[in-house]
């Protein structure tokens, strides 16, 4: 039996339609389905999950109705059980004749270690070149064993800033209440969720009638694993042209990448090169939305800044996403989803009252991602009725401390949970087949269902760099 939430039932759902800024939703626009926990963690990952891809579907249907001069009131709903087994998309994709894709995380320098201080740090040290510096810094060989017995020698905040200086990734396992005294959790505690600033003037800039929310609306996508290719793969799926650029031979998790890459075109530039940097401009100028998620003060290096675009295109929707946030001490530290979870106490608390544990599945990451193409729907939106360029920014650790600010789950309804694992969840009524260049590929659709503009990739993924730097 299906159980169904009113949205006024949903804390997560209701902050997020808050930054919407627009008339309160009908009950009956908007459906969820099912209850938590889906899985067997204390966090609502089947709330938390769901409302923000059910927030992106709100934003979606406003600027379908705005461009239309209205329209058919839609009907939204979502199953936060199939919301939540899609965090791991990547999980249920398999292509034909072939074995499974590796996802890289089986590391030894994925995982958190014992110090000598009793507490844990957490490594990550996911790609190749990382996963080297990490073992060269630490001076060991690529083993748990070897990896534990040389963290045991060290208090964790002694390894953790000397591993920031190194540039490397890595963090102590804290506390909720922690983070939100550290100078970094101080930082962005009064931060929005989501983070639309106006940076400049200009005049409204309305879309012509279409039959999808984002048709016509071009997007460059300067990301990679994962929170920005689910932000960008969110964007195509309500029908914008996604343009995915990265440098070739930058190292790459081929299961992400084909799982993220739904509905895009993809290309190869390399921005250090200024034959290739000068069609990204051409590129910036033709676009609508750009989207970022390196580093704080890389893309301004390259020419790629915030101020940059500004100049090659007015009207332009800029959108930043990082791990530890915008402001404050940590601002240029890399980080990932495991590093977010640890700093910001998701991990302290899931494992509760043992050992740290991971949530069982990338939340962080994907809420972050679709956190991000809210923001840019909230300001295309924008841009259409008063103009002006925008600068959405989102962060993992601002969306963590989002999480943990949320009801939990009661310890006994955890424990007594015959709770699959998110890969084992039944998601037989959401998977479809693609012809791809890879082969035949079976996969996770869009999770949330709209009545009038149904979600749909309408590219196969691609392998990387396949088709020409320019615009369809």
């Amino acid at each position: 039996m299906e159980i169904m939430a009113s949205v006024n039932m949903m804390p997560s759902f209701e902050d997020l339609i808050a930054l919407r800024g627009a008339s309160t939703l009908d009950d009956a626009m908007v459906s969820f389905y099912g209850n938590d926990p889906v899985v067997q963690s204390r966090f609502k990952v089947g709330e938390v999950s769901s409302a923000a891809m059910v927030a992106n579907a709100v934003a979606a249907n406003d600027i379908w109705q705005l461009r239309n001069n209205g329209g058919v009131p839609q009907k939204i709903r979502i199953d936060k059980k199939a919301a939540a087994a899609s965090l791991r998309s990547y999980a249920h994709l398999e292509i034909e004749g072939k074995p499974p894709l590796a996802t890289g995380w089986t590391e030894p320098t994925v995982s958190y270690y014992r110090c000598r201080d009793g507490r844990f740090l957490h490594l990550q040290g996911t790609f190749p070149h990382q996963r080297d510096q990490t073992l060269k810094f630490l001076a060991c060989n690529n083993s748990i064993e070897e990896i534990a017995a040389k963290i045991i020698l060290r208090d964790s905040f002694d390894w953790e800033e000397d591993l920031a200086k190194e540039r490397l990734c890595g963090a102590v396992i804290r506390s909720r209440e922690e983070w939100l005294i550290h100078p970094q959790g101080r930082a962005m505690r009064d931060v929005p969720i989501v983070e639309v600033i106006k940076v400049a003037d200009g005049e409204p800039e309305p879309l012509s009638p279409a039959l999808r929310p984002l048709s016509g609306v071009r997007v460059l996508d300067l990301t990679r694993v994962l929170a920005g290719p689910i932000g960008t793969r969110t964007l195509a799926a309500h029908g914008a042209d996604v343009l995915h650029v990265r440098r070739e031979g930058l190292a790459m998790i081929e299961l992400f990448a084909a799982d993220t890459n739904h509905g895009k075109l993809s290309t190869f530039l390399d921005l250090k090169l200024d034959t290739d940097a000068n069609c990204l401009r051409s590129l910036a100028r033709d676009g609508d939305i750009f989207v970022q998620g390196y580093r704080t003060g890389v893309m301004n290096r390259l020419g790629f800044g915030l101020e940059d675009l500004l100049s090659l295109r007015r009207n332009i929707i800029y959108v930043s996403l990082n791990c530890y946030g915008h402001t404050g001490p940590w601002v240029n530290r890399p980080g990932w989803e495991h590093l977010a979870q640890s700093v910001s106490g998701l991990a302290t608390e899931n494992g509760h009252p043992g050992d740290p544990k991971l949530i069982p599945a990338a939340l962080c990451d994907n809420v972050t991602g679709y956190l991000a193409s809210y923001g840019a729907m909230l300001a295309l939106k924008r841009r259409m009725v008063e103009g002006g360029s925008y600068h959405v920014r989102v962060s993992l650790c601002r969306t963590a401390m989002w999480i943990s600010s949320q009801q939990l789950c009661s310890n006994e309804s955890v424990l007594g949970v015959n709770a699959p694992s998110v890969e084992d969840i039944d998601v037989q009524d959401y998977r479809m087949i693609t012809e791809t260049p890879f082969g035949r590929m079976h996969h996770l659709n869009p999770i949330v269902q709209m009545s009038e503009t149904p979600l749909a990739w309408e590219r196969p993924t691609v392998p990387l760099g396949t088709h020409e730097p320019k615009w369809p």
